[in-house]
C-alpha cells in the first residue's frame, strides 16, 4: 500500500501543497529505490510480450503478445489509474503467431501481425485499429496483406512494420521505409534504404542505429527528405567480450543545440556527441557494472531497463558521465527482465519477460493535473446525505475514485456515457475525514480534496 500512499501525497501536493521540485523530489523508500517508485503492474498479460504503445491520453496501453499456444493478441490495458492497472480487452487474431502494436498515428493505431509458417511461407497483415474509445480498438481496414513463399520480400511490402510519426510522414522499422500518411487510412510509400542494425532511436531528422558484435557498426542517417533518406556517417566501435550495446537514446540540448547519443547494454556504455551527423565523437565510454536489455528516452532523461536493477534513470544535462539519477530495484518480486517500456503521462509502463506490465514514477516527472476542466463546468460533494455533484460542457464518458489519507481506494464507480449538464451522484455513507476525488471525464483527469463530516 506504500506506492498508493506516496502516490495520494504527491497529487495533494499538486493541488496546493508542498511546492514541486522541478529537479526531483525524492519520494520515500520502496524496496531498494532512489526518486522511483512501483506504482502498479499486471500480472501475466501475455506470452513473447512485442509491441508497446500507449493512447495519447494515457488512458490505455496496446500490448502484443501470445495468449492461448500461438494464438496472438491484442491486449488493451487500462491504465487510467495506474495504481490499479487491468488488462480491460483481448482482440485475438488466430491465423497469426506474431503481432506488434506500432505507433499511433491521429486516432488511429497501426498494427502488424505476421509470421512464417512450417510450410515456408510468411503472412503479414499490416492493419489499422480505430481508437476514438481507447478502450475498445476497432478494426477498420488491413492496409496491407501478402503471403510469399520466399524469405525475399518484393518492393512495397512490409515486414516490420514499427517505427516513427513526424508530421504526415511514417518512417517504418524496414528497411527505413517512408510513407505519406496524410490520409492515415491509405500510407503512400515514398521511398526505402537499406539497413543493417539492430537497435535504432529517432530524433528528426536523423535515425541513430547500432549493430551487434564485438567491433559493432554504428550509422546514421538523415531522413529530412522522405524522397532521399541516406547514410551520413557508417563507423565502428568496440564492445569488450562482444558485449554490444541493447539500448540507445539521443537527446539536444536547447541551450547549446549540440546533439548526443547514449548507448548501454552488457554492462558497457558509450557517449558520443553527435552534432556534426557526418563525424560523430565518441566522448566517454565506460563500466556501467550492470545489464540493460532495452530503455525509453523521454526529456532529457534516459530510463534504462533491466535486470540486475529493474529501471535505472540517467540524465542528459551530463551527457559525458550520464549520471545515474534513479532507480528501482525489484528485491521483493521478480520480474525476470524488462524489455521493452513506454512513457506517458508522467508514468514509464513497461514490459517484463515474465508476462508482467509493471508502472513506475519518477520524481522528477510531472503528472498531468486538472486537465478535465475542458469537459467539467463545477464539481463539489454534498454531505447529508452524501453525494458528488458536477456539470457536463459536452457529452463525456465519466468515473472517479475516492482515496482516504492512507492512500486506499475508499469507493469508485463507472458511470457510463453522461449528457452535458449537472448531475448528482450518491454516495455510501463515508467516514469523516479528507479524501481525495480523482474523476475522469473522457480520459481527462481532475483531482480535488474533499471534507467530509458528520
Amino acid at each position: 500500500m506504500t506506492q498508493i500512499t506516496n502516490l495520494l501525497v504527491l497529487l495533494l501536493a499538486a493541488q496546493g501543497g508542498k511546492p514541486w521540485n522541478e529537479s526531483y523530489a525524492p519520494f520515500q523508500v520502496q524496496d531498494s529505490s532512489l526518486n522511483v517508485q512501483l506504482v502498479g503492474w499486471v500480472d501475466s498479460v501475455g506470452d513473447e510480450i512485442d509491441g508497446l504503445v500507449a493512447s495519447e491520453d494515457g488512458k490505455a496501453v496496446y500490448v502484443g503478445a501470445k495468449v492461448s499456444g500461438d494464438t496472438s493478441g491484442l491486449i488493451v490495458v487500462n491504465i487510467l489509474d495506474p495504481t490499479h492497472p487491468q488488462v480491460y480487452k483481448v482482440i485475438r487474431h488466430d491465423s497469426l503467431r506474431a503481432i506488434n502494436p506500432a505507433v499511433i498515428v491521429d486516432t488511429f493505431l497501426y498494427v502488424w501481425w505476421g509470421d512464417y509458417f512450417g510450410k515456408g511461407t510468411y503472412v503479414g497483415d499490416w492493419d489499422v485499429y480505430g481508437i476514438s474509445d481507447p478502450l475498445n480498438p476497432s478494426l477498420i481496414k488491413t492496409i496491407w496483406h501478402y503471403e510469399d513463399s520466399t524469405w525475399e520480400k518484393q518492393p512495397g511490402e512490409m515486414g516490420w512494420a514499427s517505427g516513427w510519426v513526424h508530421d504526415t510522414i511514417f518512417y517504418a522499422r524496414d528497411e527505413y521505409k517512408s510513407f505519406n500518411i496524410k490520409d492515415p487510412l491509405n500510407p503512400i510509400l515514398i521511398s526505402w534504404i537499406n539497413y543493417g542494425a539492430g537497435r535504432d532511436f529517432f530524433l528528426y531528422p536523423y535515425i541513430y542505429s547500432c549493430g551487434w558484435g564485438e567491433d559493432f557498426p554504428f550509422m546514421i542517417y538523415d531522413v529530412s527528405d522522405p524522397t532521399n533518406m541516406f547514410q551520413t556517417f557508417q563507423g565502428t566501435l568496440y564492445a569488450p567480450y562482444g558485449e554490444s550495446p541493447r539500448a540507445i537514446g539521443a537527446w539536444e540540448d536547447p541551450s547549446t543545440q549540440r546533439r548526443y547519443v547514449y548507448m548501454t547494454g552488457m554492462g558497457w556504455s558509450w557517449s558520443l556527441d553527435v552534432t556534426d551527423p557526418y563525424d560523430p565523437e565518441v566522448i566517454h565510454f565506460g563500466d556501467r557494472v550492470y545489464m540493460t536489455h532495452g530503455s525509453v528516452t523521454h526529456g532529457d532523461r534516459f530510463y534504462g531497463l533491466g535486470d540486475l536493477k529493474d529501471l535505472i534513470v540517467y540524465s542528459f544535462k551530463d551527457p559525458v558521465m550520464m549520471p545515474e539519477i534513479g532507480f528501482y530495484d525489484g528485491d521483493s518480486i521478480d520480474w525476470g527482465v524488462l524489455e521493452r517500456g513506454v512513457w506517458t503521462n508522467g508514468y514509464l509502463v513497461a514490459a517484463s519477460s515474465e508476462q508482467d506490465i509493471v508502472i513506475f514514477r519518477y520524481s522528477g516527472d510531472t503528472i498531468p493535473q486538472d486537465t478535465a476542466t475542458n469537459y467539467l463546468d463545477w464539481v463539489r460533494t454534498v454531505y447529508g446525505p452524501p453525494s458528488l455533484q458536477f456539470s457536463l460542457k459536452y457529452e463525456s464518458e465519466v468515473c472517479f475514485s475516492l482515496f482516504n489519507v492512507a492512500g486506499q481506494r475508499a469507493y469508485e464507480r463507472d458511470l457510463g456515457i453522461l449528457e452535458p449538464g449537472p448531475h448528482t451522484v450518491e454516495l455510501p455513507r463515508m467516514n469523516p475525514g479528507v479524501y481525495l476525488l480523482l474523476l475522469d471525464a473522457n480520459g481527462r483527469k481532475y483531482l480535488e480534496r474533499i471534507v467530509f463530516t458528520r
